[in-house]
């Protein structure tokens, strides 16, 4: 279990780094607040 631990945390940190790109792109694209893009990804 302890083994596969780093492995999961860099595959998060992957799709944590993803998202936060794609946040980055559609407020600079859009010029929205990445705050309400998040949020209506959410919902």
């Amino acid at each position: 279990m302890l083994r596969k631990q780093p492995n999961l945390s860099a595959k998060l940190a992957a799709q944590c780094k993803r998202l936060i790109f794609q946040f980055y792109d559609s407020w600079q694209a859009k010029k929205e607040n990445p705050l309400q893009v998040l949020f209506t990804r959410l919902h």
